[in-house]
């Protein structure tokens, strides 16, 4: 997105501007930066011409509210909450951004050593995971009542309706872990240096507790 008032229209634009990510190496910030490499674009650290820089979230609104960043790139709700309230433009929507907006941005992880000795416990775990995201998607409007409830009781205060409603609009609640995005962004994490060489990733998504899941709920498996 970018600042309101800039003819910000395409990533080349982006060239000589600030543009704000909510952390280093993070799934926003590597997004960027492939995307400035294809726009011949890097960043200034690395003697390109976009200065990148890692602010948290509520701090990029204010920044942006105030002038000081150009364009961000950042996850939902706060795309919706800085288009609101410092009337950012979109530039590129969460599906412009690569892989047609097949790739992960959150994930549920656990150890091998955890997996090995509680299975009982992940099974259970993912078993509620997959019903939520199906009663989720067959429900809009009541999951988005319930998650607004828990953001509440977190923060003690919800997100405005507009907001919760255009950031459904962007996100994929899925059980799929889409593992070619995480191959791919280990690949572009040793390219951009926060990787040193390339790991040994073959065992790093395991189906085999979902898939069992999927099949005994009647559901198609994945690999």
């Amino acid at each position: 997105m970018a600042r309101k008032g800039l003819n910000i229209q395409s990533v080349r634009d982006l060239d000589g501007k600030r543009v704000a990510i909510p952390q280093l190496g993070n799934t926003q910030d590597i997004s960027l930066r492939h995307l400035l490499a294809q726009a011949n674009l890097s960043d200034s650290s690395k003697g390109g011409t976009v200065n990148v820089l890692p602010v948290a979230n509520p701090d990029i609104l204010t920044l942006m509210a105030k002038g000081e960043v150009d364009a961000a790139l950042v996850p939902e709700p706060w795309g919706s909450t800085i288009v609101k309230q410092a009337g950012a433009q979109i530039v590129l929507d969460a599906g412009e951004v690569w892989r047609d907006g097949k790739y992960t941005t959150a994930l549920v992880i656990a150890g091998s050593k955890f997996l090995r000795e509680q299975p009982d416990l992940v099974k259970k775990w993912l078993e509620a995971h997959v019903e939520l995201t199906n009663r989720i998607n067959a429900d809009k409007e009541g999951g988005k009542a319930a998650i607004n409830g828990r953001i509440e009781k977190l923060t003690r205060k919800k997100l405005p309706e507009d907001v919760l409603n255009s950031s459904f609009e962007r996100l994929v609640i899925t059980y799929d872990p889409e593992a070619a995005s995480i191959e791919d962004f280990v690949e572009l994490s040793v390219k951009y240096g926060y990787l040193k060489e390339q790991p040994e990733i073959s065992n790093l998504v395991n189906f085999g507790v979902l898939n069992q899941v999927l099949q005994e709920k009647g559901l198609q498996t994945l690999q």
